[in-house]
């Protein structure tokens, strides 16, 4: 399965890093599944944008992250995706805070298939098995065996390929010209 990990613009400047958590998903990912990703920031796309995408690249599921600055872009973006037939599962900061406002509800509104609560170090791997079976949980969130919230061990991490990943340097400079250190797009 094709798998789009995308995040939003920011709607304010597009020197933003990607966020490194696009990266580590990717890492995590069970093998025999390809993993694109698109960081808004760097390559700007709007709705229709991305439904073609989706539909002209094969995706067979979307994962959004997203702050909550972001989350309107995100929700609107994720819309478009959910109406071309591809699922999509949000998860970040502002979906972990608010999670009832993206899944499927009772009150019929809906802008996920999906959300991912938390870190999502071991659910992800559970979330794409599930989307290759067609079926997808309302939502991931990482718990024990006793039903509290477990944090991943960093002893075992993956390794995130930082000399294979294509980006290139911003240099951004404040209002008085001042140069700051450059951002990577």
């Amino acid at each position: 399965m094709r798998i789009l990990l995308y995040n939003p613009d920011n709607g304010v400047t597009r020197k933003f890093h990607a966020p490194p958590l696009m990266f580590l998903l990717q890492a995590l990912t069970p093998e025999g599944h390809e993993v694109v990703l698109i960081d808004g920031n760097a390559q700007p796309m709007d709705e229709a944008g991305i439904a073609r995408f989706v539909r002209e690249q094969n995706i067979g599921l979307v994962g959004i992250g997203a702050m909550t600055r972001m989350i309107a872009k995100a929700y609107r973006m994720a819309d478009a995706i959910r109406a071309v037939g591809v699922p999509v599962v949000m998860g970040g900061p502002h979906v972990t805070e608010e999670a009832d406002e993206s899944p499927r509800s009772k009150r019929g509104t809906a802008h996920a298939d999906a959300v991912a609560l938390g870190e999502a170090d071991e659910t992800w791997p559970k979330i794409v098995a599930d989307a290759a079976r067609g079926q997808l949980k309302d939502v991931y969130a990482p718990v024990d065996d006793f039903g509290q919230e477990s944090k991943p061990s960093l002893k075992e991490y993956p390794a995130i390929p930082w000399d294979k990943i294509k980006s290139r340097p911003v240099q951004s400079r404040s209002k008085n010209g001042q140069a700051h250190a450059p951002a990577y797009q």
